[in-house]
Formats: structure tokens, sequence, C-alpha cells
């Protein structure tokens, strides 16, 4: 069950993308959505379609989100910029499998796990967020399954099975001298995320826009892609409600929510397991479902990832 959509981060898609570009003016209508794409990858175009909008939108729900994206585009740019990246090297942050093992150079003894979603990346490319998070103290581990399963048959080379992931992740800190491990998800990768941290150690979590319980019958909706034909796929066992997980976890293992306000399904998941005592669920009132977004146009995403690493 491969997944794909235009908008999924590889080079075939990019490249897609700025063939459109080049061809000539682009529609207004087709100018939103480019306009988020070309600012997820730091894209230099970007500002560009986002000044399209800005100069010739009239409805001010368009004219709030280009000025959203331009202060994203400003952000992420100050800490990478796409057409300064070998293009060569950029296969293994664009490749749709696979995990990516990055060190600090200082030897750090702290491990960040990153569960990229089913579009690999976190709403910004896994090169943008590999620039951010490298300002941090630690080693970076991506994680990528570019299928409908949402890692519940593993990761390709390194784990292959959702409950597989833990000890895997495990191994490698041990190999690599890290002995603090923290993870974070993101919408579609934040069950398989979360469930991984409350199963194999993990010294703080941070979710963001994600589900808590995947269980059949649930009264709370699975994500968009988790249809019936996928949950027949996987293993019935590890589709849980988390919440039971987080009651019985370390109380002194903080773990951090982060959820749009306005989406009535990202908040139900977060709000079901608010009222666990070491739980911090942060609503963002003016947020969609991306929330990384929404923090990525206030610069807001290293130190709220500087705050997870402290711990």
């Amino acid at each position: 069950m491969e997944f794909d959509h235009p908008a999924r981060h590889t080079l075939d898609n990019l490249g897609q993308l700025e063939r459109e570009l080049a061809q000539g003016p682009i529609s207004l209508r087709r100018a939103i959505p480019i306009a988020g794409q070309l600012t997820s990858h730091a894209h230099p175009s970007a500002r560009n379609v986002i000044a399209l909008l800005r100069d010739n939108a009239r409805h001010s729900d368009i004219l709030a989100h280009a000025a959203k994206l331009a202060r994203c585009d400003e952000t992420v740019r100050r800490y990478f910029q796409l057409e300064a990246f070998p293009r060569a090297q950029l296969e293994r942050f664009y490749q749709p499998e696979g995990f990516i093992f990055l060190r600090k150079g200082s030897g750090s003894r702290k491990l960040l796990v990153i569960f990229t979603t089913m579009f690999n990346n976190f709403h910004f490319s896994n090169a943008v967020m590999a620039a951010m998070l490298g300002r941090l103290d630690c080693n970076l581990l991506f994680l990528k399954d570019g299928t409908l399963f949402n890692y519940h048959r593993g990761v390709a080379g390194f784990a292959d099975s959702l409950p597989a992931i833990g000890p895997a992740i495990g191994r490698l800190a041990h190999s690599t001298g890290s002995d603090r491990i923290y993870m974070t998800g993101f919408s579609s990768c934040g069950y398989a995320a979360l469930y991984t941290a409350l199963t194999s150690p993990c010294h703080g979590y941070l979710g963001f826009s994600q589900p808590t319980d995947m269980r059949a019958g649930s009264p709370l909706e699975p994500p968009l892609y988790f249809t019936p034909d996928v949950r027949a796929a996987v293993d019935p066992a590890h589709l849980v409600d988390l919440k039971p997980l987080l009651e019985a976890d370390d109380p002194a293992m903080l773990r951090t929510f982060v959820y749009a306000e306005r989406n009535e399904h990202d908040a139900s998941h977060v709000l079901h397991v608010a009222d666990v005592p070491h739980v911090q669920a942060i609503a963002l009132p003016g947020a969609s479902h991306s929330t990384v977004e929404e923090l990525g146009a206030t610069d807001a995403i290293v130190p709220m990832f500087a705050r997870l690493i402290a711990g």
C-alpha cells in the first residue's frame, strides 16, 4: 500500500513543481497550494509565489495565509536554503523509505528520534528539519515509512514491525553512545511515535496534531488515510488506546502535545489524554492541522525542541 500524492516530498515531485513554475504564470487558485509547498522545501521561489498571493488576493483568509507563509519562509531560510544545498546530497533526505542518522560533532549522548510523516517530511522537509534541529546538542535519527501503514510494518532496513522499532532505536543509541532518547511525531506518524515512546526507553516526547487512540470502535476518528483496508492489513494488537499506557508511564517523563484548537479531530485526540497528570497539552488557537507550520511562522520550533531535550 504505497502512498502517492503530488505534495509528497520526493525529488520527482519537487522537479515537477519546479517545471510547473518554469512554464509561466500560475493562477491565483493554484498559487495557494504551491506557495505552501515551496515554503516547506525552503525553495527560493517561495517568496515570489507568496507575493503573488499578497498582491492579488482579496479574501482575508488568503491574505492571512500569505502573511503566515512569508513569516515561515523568512524563518526556514535562516536555517536552510534549498538552492545552496548540493543536489546530489538531497537524495538521502528526499528518499521516502529507511532512516537517516546524523551524529553531532560534539559527541552528544542525547538522541532525538524524528518520525516523519506519510508525506516524507515534518511539514517542513527533512533537510530543513535537519538544519533546524542540528542547532541542538543531540544526535538525530530520522525514521521514514512511505506507505499507508504508518510504521505498523516497521521501517525499511531498520525494523520489521511497529513493536520492533523501539528495540532498534535502543540498539542504535547504545552503539553510538547515546543514553538519553527523545522522540517526536506529527500527524500521520504521531501514533507510532507515541506508541514507541511508551513501550521503549524514552526520556521525553513531543507530539504535534496526532492521534492517541486507534482501537477499533474508538469514539475518536482515525487519521484520514487510515482506511478500513489499511486497518485490515495491520496487526490489531498494536491498534490501541494509548491513554492507559500514558497513565502507567513514568510521571517524571513529561509528554507534550501541541494541537490546533480549530481542528476538531486533532483536538479530540489530545483532549482525550490531557487529564493525565504528566501530560502537557498546548493549544494553538488560530492554527489548522499543521501546527508545525504555525510554530515555524514564529521561529518557535527550535526552542520547543531545546526544551524537550533539556530534560
